[in-house]
């Protein structure tokens, strides 16, 4: 397959990359200059701009049909929209990487299906319980979103994905999430309240899936390992001792991840007859 991918040097994105290379599928990989160490194959050439000046290598990929795109760093309409624009009738298969966030405040204490996210709204409440960042991160994927599922010429699948745990988190996140300081003995309605993510590992092999498949029309998916209570995570913690000593040296004190923002994933395990680990499983891998 001929695969343009964008962003691919770190994390999650980089064990997918690493992954399609060994398959031997020729990859146009675009990103930013990283001090992070690229990956070299013989079936890779890397693109390094930032995306909005991808139009200046319309020369290298002049003439190519790209069986896939995998687009994990659209953050705004504009550069979907002009990557379209230069690749019109080259895309055989598009996938963005959406986020949980943009049911906006449909999940919240609610495990959304896909089909529900048309009622997502910014509430009062949605507004007031997050930061302007992440305000205005919804809605631009919420946009890019609404585009694609409009958008009858490109057959696209939307990812929509909670917060990634696992190793090596560049952003910090897991380790933030591991030595949160939670006191079972106070607040316990806190602890009673609900978490999802997904795992590094289970999202890797479902992004893989949705690139082997040969979709026929498009699709939204819901991506996430079942919800946990806070306090049942913690409880987890307490039995691997050495887990929170590893990440001691972190500090927050804010709790890192969402809590009550909820997906119900069943449309996919069910498409791609998957099985996602259990969250309470998670800290075995990390």
């Amino acid at each position: 397959m001929n695969i343009l991918f964008l962003g691919g040097n770190r994390y999650f994105g980089k064990l997918v990359l690493k992954k399609l290379l060994n398959k031997n599928h020729n990859i146009f990989l675009v990103n930013r200059n990283s001090k992070e160490e690229k990956i070299k194959h013989k079936n890779l050439i890397h693109i390094k701009c930032e995306r909005k000046n991808i139009k200046n290598y319309k020369n290298l990929i002049k003439g190519i049909v790209f069986d896939k795109v995998f687009d994990n760093i659209a953050y705004k309409l504009e550069d979907v929209k002009n990557l379209h624009s230069i690749l019109k009738n080259k895309i055989k298969h598009y996938i963005f990487t959406s986020s949980a966030i943009t049911y906006f405040d449909f999940n919240d204490g609610y495990e959304a299906k896909e089909e529900d996210w048309p009622r997502g709204r910014l509430s009062k409440k949605f507004l007031k319980k997050h930061t302007k960042y992440e305000i205005n991160y919804a809605i631009n994927k919420r946009k890019i979103e609404n585009y694609l599922i409009k958008n009858k010429k490109i057959i696209s699948t939307i990812l929509r994905i909670p917060s990634v745990i696992g190793k090596n988190d560049f952003s910090n996140k897991t380790q933030k999430l591991i030595n949160f300081n939670y006191d079972f003995t106070k607040n316990k309605n806190f602890g009673n309240q609900f978490i999802q993510f997904i795992s590094k590992d289970d999202l890797v092999k479902i992004i893989l899936k949705i690139i082997n498949s040969k979709p026929n029309k498009r699709e939204q998916y819901n991506i996430a390992n079942d919800k946990i209570k806070i306090k049942n995570f913690y409880y987890s913690i307490l039995k691997k001792r050495n887990l929170k000593k590893k990440y001691a040296h972190f500090s927050n004190t804010k709790f890192p991840i969402p809590i009550n923002k909820l997906m119900n994933c069943s449309k996919i395990k069910k498409k791609f007859k998957l099985k996602i680990s259990p969250s309470n499983t998670i800290l075995k891998v990390i």
